[in-house]
């Protein structure tokens, strides 16, 4: 829908999912979502102001440093939306209500999910439908009482280091991303299925989720292979198999994923 112009009312839908809400971020399926509060309907067009902006960058020195230091921040998301509140309390089927008891601490973690698919609908989350998603931390909160009419709270959302601007929802679960740990890891995968490994030693993962530093090897293609993004995939039905990540900068050799092949 790049350069198409979509009128907003009715085509936005939004929803707030706990932090343990996905599996994969990057990939929300239907039930996650179906799972998550649909917030839409608490939602006010006025003072909307959550999103992304431009890489903020800062020079703030210690004491100790010699010259110019400089901080940038690349998942520079942040902004305040303004909720409804209910008409009534403790009422578990009112989402203007469930919105309120969600978001009323601070400090609360969680997903903030928003769909602009240009496209009317009355029901829940779609397959195929473009979403970006957020993880925040609600952070300051103040009531807006405008006359005797509009009874409305702004609550603050900082940025917790995951955002996704084209997610598409899945209709089945993701691959599974399995971490590479110290010592060692273990998993045991069905002829036919896959997954995806991470790894990490203190470095930056790249935007998609996939560790951009390191290269991925197999110790026996004719059992499991893996590509350059840690996608495991079976080739016999049976055995055991060593993954191991490298780091293309300093050479680091992870304890590798020891992969036993299941029928």
């Amino acid at each position: 829908m790049t350069n198409t112009k979509v009128a907003a009312t009715g085509n936005l839908t939004a929803w707030w999912g706990t932090a343990a809400a996905f599996a994969n971020p990057a990939k929300p399926t239907v039930a996650e979502l179906s799972a998550c509060i649909d917030i839409t309907q608490a939602i006010a067009y006025d003072n909307f102001g959550f999103g992304f902006q431009a890489s903020n960058k800062n020079s703030d020195p210690s004491w100790a440093d010699t010259g110019n230091v400089q901080t940038r921040g690349f998942a520079n998301y942040s902004g305040s939306i303004s909720f409804f509140y209910p008409a009534a309390f403790d009422v578990p089927t009112d989402n203007t209500y469930l919105t309120w008891d969600a978001l009323d601490q601070r400090l609360t973690v969680g997903f903030l999910i928003f769909r602009f698919d240009g496209a009317k609908v009355t029901t829940g989350p779609v397959a195929n439908d473009f979403v970006r998603v957020y993880k925040v931390q609600t952070d300051a909160w103040s009531d807006v009482n405008t006359g005797e009419v509009n009874f409305k709270y702004t609550i603050s959302f900082q940025p917790q280091g995951v955002a996704y601007v084209d997610a598409v929802v899945a209709t089945t679960a993701p691959v599974p991303v399995i971490a590479l740990a110290a010592g060692g890891t273990t998993l045991s995968l069905a002829a036919g299925k896959k997954a995806t490994i991470t790894y990490r030693t203190g470095r930056q993962l790249s935007s998609n989720g996939t560790p951009s530093f390191f290269t991925y090897t197999s110790s026996d293609t004719t059992k499991a292979t893996v590509d350059n993004n840690g996608v495991v995939v079976p080739v016999a039905s049976s055995g055991t198999v060593t993954i191991t990540a490298t780091d293309k900068v300093t050479g680091a050799v992870s304890t590798g994923l020891a992969l036993t092949l299941a029928a």
